[in-house]
């Protein structure tokens, strides 16, 4: 009796134990599912990437132990649900949009990344985004994902159809096809309200051009006195296509005249275009800048402001704007070192800093990874010794090797 009492005891214990094990290993698989990543208060990530090491991923953020506007790196931490850090692969690239970041860990796995949170959002691989970028954009200002104001992201799937995802249940993320189901949609824009312009291919030579209420309804576009063109070799066409900071759709229409071409600033309201005035405005590979209240563009010596049809305004600038920082528009020539402040509102410009590049002798400059009113963030190969390094030269020119990297810097994304 007493055996079989043992007996029992001991295949109990083991049930016990079984289940113990069974259970731990669940969540342990659970626990190292991405719940998010410590990419708050970054100005900017940079991935290194080395044959032996594989990617890293790095960011850079304000020093909270140092004083004014030094700069520290930081390696990119991984967390699961319960805000432990986990072991993943770092991501082969990154896309920066209004209020998320974009990683792709190679092919079918992707996730969304809220700039202010942390928090990721994975998306399943049927919905994977399109890629592309365009170097001539025909909408400006636009990235990935667009954004209306409703907690909705949209964004172009496979290259020829729209889809819309709703963030408003994040345990649940809801995508919805907002394209015409047989449209073969190449770009869009969306403004606040969730109404979508967009353009396709309709044969050859030809575009389709589609406006998508918010509520689901499609409206051919009204083109007005100045009828775009359905062949692109015809000479009335769309320049380019924005949403200002005022929520609205704007265009710029042109036709030539005497061989003169004519340029129309119009809005876009239920796929009617309004003109408002004539302009000079031609957007063709130019950086959109949003810039104390501004949404500022620059081509051939000109600013523009393009944020709404009453701020708009054209005026002359010595130098293209090449960055925002603290608030403030900056060119940074990479080839002399020099930072220059430009006046948003006057187009005047003043020299900040003139860094002193023979104090950089002993580097062979790869990338610039950061500029900063404080100084610039660079990597390069250390000719002293043969390293990898992201070091910085100051404004008094004194130089601070900050890391020694494996590998080299392959992508460097700013999230202003």
């Amino acid at each position: 009796m007493k055996k079989k009492f043992l007996q029992l005891t001991t295949l109990c214990l083991l049930c016990a134990l079984s289940i113990a094990f069974i259970s731990c290993n669940k969540n342990k698989v659970e626990n190292n599912q991405l719940a998010s990543i410590t990419i708050q208060n970054a100005k900017a990530l940079f991935i290194s990437s080395s044959a032996q090491g594989g990617n890293k991923l790095y960011g850079i953020k304000s020093s909270a132990l140092k004083s004014g506007d030094e700069d520290e790196i930081f390696e990119i931490k991984y967390l699961n649900s319960a805000g432990e850090e986990i072991i993943k692969s770092n991501p082969s690239k990154i896309y920066n949009s209004k209020s998320y970041v974009v990683l792709m860990f190679g092919y079918g796995e992707t996730y969304l990344v809220n700039k202010t949170s942390g928090k990721t959002f994975a998306l399943p691989q049927e919905y994977m985004p399109y890629m592309y970028e365009e170097k001539y954009p025909l909408f400006v200002g636009t990235s990935m994902f667009r954004e209306d104001g409703n907690n909705n992201l949209y964004f172009n799937q496979g290259g020829s159809k729209i889809f819309k995802l709703s963030l408003n249940s994040p345990s649940s993320l809801q995508f919805e096809q907002v394209s015409a189901v047989n449209d073969n949609v190449h770009d869009f824009c969306v403004d606040g309200d969730g109404n979508i312009f967009y353009r396709g291919y309709g044969g050859i030579y030809e575009y389709l051009y589609r406006y998508r209420k918010a509520d689901g309804s499609f409206i051919l576009p009204d083109f007005g006195e100045w009828q775009n063109y359905q062949k692109s070799y015809q000479k009335n066409y769309i320049l380019n296509i924005w949403v200002g900071l005022d929520e609205q759709m704007y265009v710029t229409q042109g036709k030539y005249v005497n061989d003169n071409l004519i340029v129309m600033l119009s809005t876009i309201q239920d796929g009617v275009f309004t003109p408002i005035k004539e302009v000079n405005l031609f957007i063709n590979d130019s950086e959109i800048f949003y810039v104390q209240g501004k949404m500022i563009c620059a081509q051939d010596g000109l600013l523009y402001n393009i944020a709404s049809a009453n701020d708009y305004f054209e005026i002359p600038c010595a130098l293209m704007p090449t960055l925002m920082l603290n608030g403030e528009l900056y060119n940074f020539d990479k080839e002399t070192f020099k930072l220059t402040k430009i006046d948003v509102s006057t187009g005047t410009t003043s020299l900040v800093s003139n860094f002193d590049k023979t104090k950089l002798g002993n580097y062979d400059i790869d990338k610039i990874i950061n500029v900063s009113v404080s100084g610039i963030t660079f990597s390069a190969t250390d000719l002293r010794n043969g390293n990898y390094v992201v070091a910085k030269i100051s404004t008094d020119n004194s130089v601070e090797v900050q890391t020694t990297i494996t590998g080299t810097v392959a992508t460097i994304v700013s999230l202003n």
